[in-house]
Formats: structure tokens, sequence, C-alpha cells
């Protein structure tokens, strides 16, 4: 195995961490050795709520972030999409705005 890229003792947090893609990678940190993973359910952490990301981001201060999570929601996922149902912003889009504001804002006065 080749030398590992991410420190062992980093916070690691894995956004969709049981699915298919984010259960490989979860599985692949431990194997690497990773001792703090932060990994949420969707009740534990809902992604699509700025508010609760910004405040999980401030407390638990992941050195990593491993953007995995996925829309899901079969029949009426599909059925809402239809009727003409969408959020007003996608999942990646605001992780990645809720992350800049914790880098400007949190990591920056560190």
């Amino acid at each position: 195995m080749s030398e590992p890229i991410l420190s062992p003792h980093a916070k690691i947090f894995v956004a969709g961490h049981r699915g298919l893609v984010g259960s490989a990678i979860v599985r692949r940190l431990e194997a690497e050795a990773a001792s703090h993973l932060l990994l949420c359910t969707p009740k534990e952490l809902d992604l699509t709520d700025q508010t609760a990301v910004e405040a999980f981001f401030i407390e638990e201060k992941p050195e990593y972030v491993f953007m995995a999570a996925a829309k899901v929601g079969g029949i009426l996922a599909s059925r809402l999409h239809q009727m003409g149902w969408q959020a007003r912003i996608g999942l990646a889009e605001g992780l990645e705005q809720t992350y800049r504001w914790y880098v400007e804002n949190v990591a920056s006065s560190r």
C-alpha cells in the first residue's frame, strides 16, 4: 500500500457515508487507519439546512470533506420533480458555500 495522503488523525467528514460511493470512501479511509471520521445520518445533520451545516462545521472543524451525498427519494421525489418542485440550492453548492463561509469567518480567525 502506498504512503497515506491524509493524516490518520485528521478530522474527516464524509457526507453520504451510507451510500455506495460514501461507504467505499469510508472503507478506504479506515483501511488507511483514519481515526477521526465524522459520519452523520440525514437525521443527525440535514445537509439541505445551511444553518445546521454551518453550525456543524464550526463545532467539528473538519480538516477534510468528502461530498458523496446524493438526492434520493424514489417515486415521491420523481413525482415532485414532474410537478415542478425543485430545491432552491443544490446540495454540493450549499456545502461549497458553507465551507467557504467557514474558511473565511472561522478558520481564518484561529
